[in-house]
């Protein structure tokens, strides 16, 4: 394993985290549109789906998905369209630690450390998505037994990733200070 964030470390690049984050943003911009699957049933839902509510709510996910009625086709579509922004969203994030760790400190930095959060994160929306589409779907018998399974999937996807977007913003932040820093410094006085 520390082999590999080494590696991750040592090949970071502000290139690969603006490919990275363009990937992101373009496919956001198609999966999150207004008339996407999502907004659709997000809108159906009352604003609410099973995977923004970590915890294990009493009722859910069975109460927000019984307000889709005739949209939980488009919901269990979006479970399959969401993983590819699970994969974009990771990516861009392990890119932003691997890049904070090798301004900060190079391959041995804590910071490497870092780069696992996102791989959380997509490992619970792996876990999650089938089972919310198993639960939509209303899969005879299996729902009552998925729903602690789904609802702790929900609740690590979230303890994954709140943190690690806030230490993102925050090593953003310091690596546009530094790159600035660098570029100021370069100038010729005079």
């Amino acid at each position: 394993m520390g082999r590999y964030l080494a590696r991750a470390v040592e090949r970071a690049s502000w290139v690969k985290l603006a490919v990275f984050l363009a990937l992101l943003l373009a496919y956001s911009f198609w999966a999150f549109r207004p008339e996407s699957e999502f907004m659709r049933a997000l809108a159906a839902a009352g604003g609410s789906l099973p995977e923004m509510r970590p915890g294990f709510p009493a009722g859910e996910p069975a109460a927000s998905l019984a307000r889709l009625g005739d949209l939980t086709d488009d919901y269990v579509r979006f479970q399959a369209i969401d993983i590819p922004y699970a994969i974009f969203n990771t990516l861009t994030l392990a890119a932003l630690f691997a890049l904070g760790a090798k301004r900060f400190g190079g391959p041995a930095s804590p910071l490497r450390w870092l780069i696992l959060s996102p791989f959380v994160y997509l490992f619970a929306e792996f876990v999650e998505n089938p089972l919310l589409a198993i639960l939509a779907n209303g899969a005879p018998g299996a729902p009552a037994a998925l729903v602690p399974l789904q609802q702790a999937a929900t609740t690590l996807k979230w303890t994954a990733s709140l943190p690690a977007l806030i230490v993102a913003g925050i090593l953003l932040l310091a690596l546009l200070a530094r790159a600035g820093a660098d570029i100021f410094r370069r100038r010729p006085s005079g």
